[in-house]
């Protein structure tokens, strides 16, 4: 994981993966109900505790695999081994090996377990879709329903400490620890980016199509979730906030939601200045955080440069406004251009921000960027291949 969070998905951490995966299944982790079975009744601890060890790291790497592409190389019918024990590390011993505890109890394996779940809901989605590459839209429509359905349950079911409402986590006395802290942001993180990744294909769509309203809803709600997962980590003290942005499946999440508040502003028709002002304010939040990731991940930096960019783009070549120019920048343009929108950008909510970190050259394009897209049959036949083809997408 290492290599990932330094390079992302790189060839060289594919190449590991796959190594580790092909060692695993030399030492037989992937079959170890068999030799289990062929074990004398009175097999000694230590065997029982390598046992249980073997099946942490084969579905480790199982876990890793099937988020990571939408072609996984172990396939369920060709291993035979248990689920990992919702056990301590300091269970792994003769006396409490057979004592599993239950899922509202946190244990070392509590996130891991959560995280074996949404890795195997991936496998199911990259099943459907390898299954019937020629099917109909009302087929894939199906399928994506489906495995939301799926995603929702994972995410409704998370153990009371893993849940970002805070009224319903307080019932947990362990909510407050700061591995819990950031095993819940990570759980929920990935959650909605890959709820977010599966509605997005629809999320244009959904202004004319009645059937993909709800994708376009879903998409969009998952986007703020992972914003909101941000900024609820942003108020924990602990450590592991000033260095997040070193993991990469996590930032993919935030790069996911840019590109869903990037395509809504794009196609969104003309709305009432309110509306307008959520949506400018959704989109500063995720931006703002993106631009907070920058010193820390090229990733980041790369994406950001492709997004501002982009906002550029779709106005034609125009100056960028100086830092200097900042505040006339961000009040009187805007509004002389573009009225509603522009009163948007003048009315957002610009609490606790520090002004200096706001993104100023992007922020003064997304309010001008729904301008070529004002109904929504321009915005179903623009060229999107070409306003977003800037993308840097290496490393995902």
């Amino acid at each position: 994981m290492v290599v990932c969070n330094l390079e992302g998905v790189s060839q060289r951490y594919r190449t590991m993966l796959s190594t580790a995966l092909t060692l695993g299944r030399e030492l037989g982790l992937h079959r170890l109900n068999e030799s289990e079975q062929n074990l004398p009744s009175n097999v000694g601890a230590s065997n029982q505790v390598e046992a249980e060890i073997g099946r942490r790291v084969w579905w480790y790497l199982i876990a890793t695999e099937c988020p990571s592409a939408a072609v996984y190389t172990a396939h369920p019918a060709h291993m035979a081994v248990n689920k990992p024990l919702h056990l301590d590390d300091d269970d792994l011993d003769t006396g409490r090996l057979e004592q599993e505890k239950p899922t509202s109890q946190p244990t070392s394996m509590s996130y891991f377990l959560q995280r074996l779940r949404l890795a195997e809901i991936c496998r199911i989605s990259a099943d459907r879709g390898l299954t019937n590459p020629q099917s109909s839209e009302s087929l894939n429509q199906s399928n994506v329903i489906y495995i939301d359905a799926e995603l929702k349950r994972l995410s409704e079911s998370l153990p009371l400490f893993f849940l970002l409402d805070n009224n319903k986590r307080q019932i947990s006395d362990h909510s407050q620890n700061s591995t819990i802290i950031v095993q819940r942001y990570f759980i929920n993180s990935l959650i909605h980016t890959q709820r977010c990744k599966l509605h997005l294909p629809y999320l244009v769509q959904g202004l004319i199509g009645p059937e993909y309203v709800y994708s376009r809803h879903s998409c969009l709600a998952s986007a703020r979730m992972i914003v909101q997962t941000e900024l609820q980590l942003e108020q924990e003290d602990i450590p592991f906030t000033r260095t997040r942005f070193r993991h990469t499946g996590v930032l993919y999440g935030l790069l996911m939601a840019n590109v869903v508040f990037l395509l809504d502003g794009c196609s969104l028709p003309s709305a009432s200045v309110g509306l307008a002002s959520r949506r400018c304010n959704e989109a500063v939040h995720a931006m703002r955080i993106l631009e907070q990731a920058k010193p820390h991940s090229q990733i980041a930096a790369r994406f950001w440069c492709s997004i501002k960019r982009i906002l550029s783009n779709s106005r034609g070549v125009e100056p960028p406004v100086p830092s200097h120019m900042m505040e006339d920048s961000m009040t009187d343009a805007p509004a002389r251009n573009l009225g509603a929108q522009g009163h948007c950008l003048n009315s957002m909510n610009w609490s606790g921000f520090d002004a200096q970190s706001v993104p100023t050259e992007p922020l003064t394009y997304l309010t001008t960027i729904n301008e070529p897209f004002s109904n929504n049959s321009e915005a179903l036949s623009a060229d999107w291949n070409y306003l977003f083809g800037g993308l840097d997408w290496q490393g995902f």
